[in-house]
């Protein structure tokens, strides 16, 4: 997965926690559910990244919390997942939304959580 990162940024590997980018950029790990962010020379945040080594023909599986942000806001939010070929495909989230409304993707729920009521 890392090689993943690497190809879409073009970064190369710092340290245990970043990859630097000869402009001065960096992605480093962050906070679930995204796992990197990507920041701009200056230390701004520049993008929120997703990744996995899955397909989107095949299907992505992404936990409900990451797909409400997603939708929400989906201005500099990346997944990064293979292509058929087994190359890194950035997807911006913009676009992804976009596939979705125009039905070139199709959103199903995966998961479900059942939970028993107490009575009060």
């Amino acid at each position: 997965v890392e090689k993943l990162r690497m190809a879409v940024l073009r970064a190369r590997f710092e340290d245990q926690r970043r990859f630097v980018h000869a402009d001065g950029s960096w992605i480093e790990r962050c906070e679930a559910p995204f796992r990197w962010r990507r920041f701009d020379a200056e230390g701004n945040v520049a993008a929120r990244y997703w990744d996995s080594p899955q397909r989107l023909a095949r299907g992505v599986e992404i936990g409900a919390e990451l797909w409400e942000l997603l939708r929400g806001d989906p201005t500099g939010c990346c997944l990064v997942l293979v292509d058929g070929d087994g190359r890194p495909r950035e997807l911006p989230a913009p676009d992804l939304i976009r596939m979705v409304n125009d039905k070139v993707v199709t959103l199903y729920p995966a998961k479900y959580r059942i939970r028993e009521e107490s009575n009060v």
